[in-house]
């Protein structure tokens, strides 16, 4: 697989299979391809084929995870580190049929649409206990001894291959604010290579539910399963012995049962009574992020003296972007959820809370003189655009702003 790395129409096809898919922004997708325009993967590839080139030490991160004030650990090597890696992330879809059919994180075929679907479609879904669970702090948590005999069992046709990924994961060093350190980075969370190697790593796990015939869906760190009481007891405790084993620990704060009929929530969408809606949770994070966006803007827009509606504008930019552009590393929200939904009620909770913070940006109060200062029809000529008659294709294609 390595000699990849130098095949200039192996870059191509990867630049094109990204585009294609609309998973590159603008930015990005001008730096890969004036990467492969260059040909500036040439010199590191050479090295990687005849097994001369080190790695470097990754640059450790923390991210504010959005609505806590906790903080999530990322990992991320040089520029020509990191494109190199993420066209080796392509390539190791080779290795996809390695992983078990109720595996659904960062593949091509299948993902988060169809693990949902998949379990809101079965005609005895409503009629099971469900528990869910979350795995904490997955992929820098991974057992790096145990990952390396999995990868020499699995990886055995290609040992060039295997020596990278094996040298990938056996260095615990770290760049932390100017400094080395040392600590257990996993499969490094953020890294191009890291997804597929979760994936690999519990696949004992997966293949033992699906070979039992158990409903039961894993997304990364998310797991999900559906059956009587007494059953879940049993899987709980069959998949906690898994983990033992792997090192690994359940987040107990995120573990929940839901008994039959009740709404049960995974990846971002939840299924009550055969309607499908976006999470509470996923909804509260957005409020969240709709909340700071107009306490920021309207702190600007006082201490620049600028006119509320270029405030606003400021805002529905930013917004529309979030909703409705189609440029982007994921799919655009709209874009999501839209097809899933089988009901607009989350839709109309967070339209009246983006009108109510938008007219909060322009008067500093919630209250119904709000109401009368910034009315409706100021909202839309600065560029607000409704989800729900966006849902219902009551908004022009293609208008952002």
């Amino acid at each position: 697989m390595l000699e990849k790395l130098a095949q200039d129409e192996i870059w191509i096809e990867f630049l094109d299979y990204k585009c294609a898919r609309g998973l590159l922004g603008r930015e990005e997708a001008k730096a890969l391809t004036d990467f492969i325009q260059d040909r500036a993967y040439l010199p590191m590839a050479r090295q990687i084929i005849n097994g001369s080139y080190i790695f470097g030490i990754p640059e450790r991160r923390e991210l504010s995870k959005m609505g806590t004030d906790k903080k999530r650990v990322v990992y991320t090597f040089s520029f020509h580190e990191n494109m190199i890696l993420k066209l080796l992330a392509y390539l190791l879809y080779r290795y996809d049929n390695l992983l078990a059919p109720n595996c659904y994180a960062f593949r091509r075929e299948i993902g988060v649409r169809q693990a949902f679907t998949g379990l809101a479609r079965d005609p005895d879904i409503s009629s099971l206990w469900c528990y869910k669970t979350d795995i904490r702090n997955y992929f820098n948590s991974i057992d790096t001894i145990l990952l390396s005999d999995i990868l020499r069992a699995e990886i055995m046709d290609d040992p060039p291959l295997l020596q990278l990924l094996l040298s990938l994961i056996g260095d615990n060093r770290a760049l932390w604010k100017g400094q080395v350190i040392r600590e257990a980075r996993g499969v490094m969370a953020g890294t191009p290579t890291s997804p597929f190697l979760a994936n690999l790593y519990l696949k004992e796990v997966d293949f033992h539910f699906a070979g039992e015939q158990v409903r039961y869906a894993r997304y990364s760190d998310d797991i999900i399963f559906f059956d009587t009481y007494e059953n879940l007891l049993r899987h709980q405790a069959v998949l906690n012995g898994f983990l033992d084993r792997y090192r690994l620990e359940t987040n107990e704060k995120k573990e929940e049962m839901v008994p039959p009929g009740a709404a049960w929530s995974f990846l971002g969408f939840q299924y009550e009574n055969g309607a499908i809606d976006i999470a509470p949770a996923t909804v509260k994070k957005l409020m969240g992020r709709i909340r700071r966006a107009a306490r920021s803007l309207r702190r600007w827009m006082l201490r620049k003296g600028a006119e509320p509606e270029r405030a606003l504008k400021a805002f529905n930019r930013k917004f529309n972007r979030k909703f409705y552009s189609r440029e982007g590393r994921d799919l655009c929200w709209s874009s999501w959820f839209f097809p899933l939904l089988t009901t607009d009620a989350s839709l109309r909770r967070i339209d009246a809370f983006m009108q109510q913070y938008q007219r909060y940006l322009v008067t500093g109060r919630h209250n119904k003189a709000s109401l009368a200062k910034v009315p409706y029809s100021m909202l839309k000529a600065c560029g607000y655009r409704p989800l729900v008659s966006a849902y219902y294709g009551k908004w022009p294609e293609g208008k952002s702003d």
